[in-house]
């Protein structure tokens, strides 16, 4: 019979359980981030991301990993660059602060956001000049960035291109989550930005009775990464109905076998951030 320890050795540290996993419980305190932790755990998982909604008391979650033997090599990190002046200002701040928070945490990339209220020049620029603030504080502390494709400019491969041809390719990167990208374009923008993916989100919604993901090609966007030599960490972050269900380990059981099957082919268990290819146009 297969225990949870037999399970937290299959799942090693490059394969994390995301707190989006039990909905909006956890963000709004209905739940708390102990029992996420707990549910991580039951579920044999050895790593978890958190996001900076959910890290209320840094001193405390730093306690909770660390006694449940969890690590958390990556964080997720809300902004938007896209608004007026003032609160574009603010947002580099909130992310400057994080990241020497997140450095506490042993993290070695940091999921971030370009916004979505605009996809003109201008958000161009101040999302460019933002991220040139950022980026050499992120370096400084030793954490990566990913920018998460997450609707507005975030979902053109020619901008993420631009971005990362900007900065270093150990620094900085694509956080390429399949289920953010429109349906009628998803292979397309998957297969152009693998390339220069250096952390994943692994989304997905339903299964059927075959455990075939039936929103994603989750087999084939995972091949599509392998083949670009995709070397950083996969989070997944189921959103479908049961997730709502703490502790239901159906949905990853399902998600996690696609990623667990492509790292015994490669003989890979030294996934890094900044993992992604230096390739440098998709």
């Amino acid at each position: 019979m297969t225990t949870n320890q037999d399970l937290r050795c299959q799942v090693e540290t490059d394969i994390s359980l995301a707190v989006v996993c039990f909905g909006n419980e956890l963000k709004t305190g209905a739940r708390s981030t102990a029992e996420f932790l707990d549910a991580a755990v039951s579920l044999g998982f050895a790593s978890v991301e958190l996001c900076d909604r959910s890290v209320r008391d840094p001193a405390a979650v730093q306690a909770g990993l660390r006694d449940r033997g969890l690590a958390m090599p990556s964080i997720a990190l809300r902004n938007d660059f896209t608004g007026d002046q003032g609160s574009v200002a603010d947002n580099v701040d909130h992310l400057i602060g994080w990241l020497t928070i997140a450095e506490s945490f042993g993290c070695r990339l940091a999921r971030v956001w370009t916004g979505w209220q605009r996809v003109d020049a201008t958000a161009r620029r101040q999302i460019t000049e933002a991220l040139d603030e950022v980026v050499p504080h992120a370096r400084r502390v030793g954490v990566a960035l990913a920018v998460e494709t997450h609707g507005g400019l975030s979902n053109d491969p020619a901008f993420l291109a631009d971005l990362c041809d900007r900065y270093p390719s150990e620094s900085f990167g694509v956080c390429l989550d399949f289920g953010n990208l429109p349906g009628d374009v998803r292979r397309f923008a998957i297969r152009r930005l693998a390339p220069i993916t250096n952390h994943v989100h692994v989304k997905s919604y339903e299964f059927d009775a075959s455990g075939v993901e039936t929103t994603i090609p989750l087999a084939w966007a995972i091949r599509e990464l392998d083949r670009a030599g995709f070397a950083g960490q996969w989070v997944i972050e189921y959103e479908g109905r049961r997730r709502t269900r703490l502790g239901s380990n159906e949905p990853w059981q399902r998600c996690a076998p696609h990623c667990t099957a492509r790292r015994s082919r490669t003989g890979r268990y030294d996934h890094v951030a900044g993992g992604r290819a230096d390739h440098r146009s998709p």
